[in-house]
């Protein structure tokens, strides 16, 4: 058997560059329009958009800027829509 010591924590719910990148996206889309962007087409559980309401992924802070819904696929998964809504915290 290995072992092997793991790798650093990652900030921003294990996928830091990714969801920065999405939320700057995002914002960026807010000041043209309220439209909704897709986060993620298949999350196992809509509690990722519980996180991105709530800030529980740094990338989505303070709590309250970000409105997040998620829909079911018809394979199970869920489509988390997003949208920016300005600071509230």
């Amino acid at each position: 058997m290995e072992t092997k010591n793991p790798p650093p924590r990652a900030r921003n719910g294990g996928r830091p560059i990714a969801w920065q990148e999405q939320a700057e996206t995002i914002k960026a889309r807010a000041e043209r329009d309220d439209s909704w962007s897709v986060l993620t087409t298949n999350a196992s559980n809509p509690s990722l958009a519980r996180n991105v309401r709530y800030g529980a992924l740094t990338a989505f802070r303070p709590a309250g800027a970000f409105e997040a819904t998620a829909r079911k696929n018809e394979d199970g998964t869920y489509m988390v829509y997003v949208r920016y809504v300005g600071k509230e915290e």
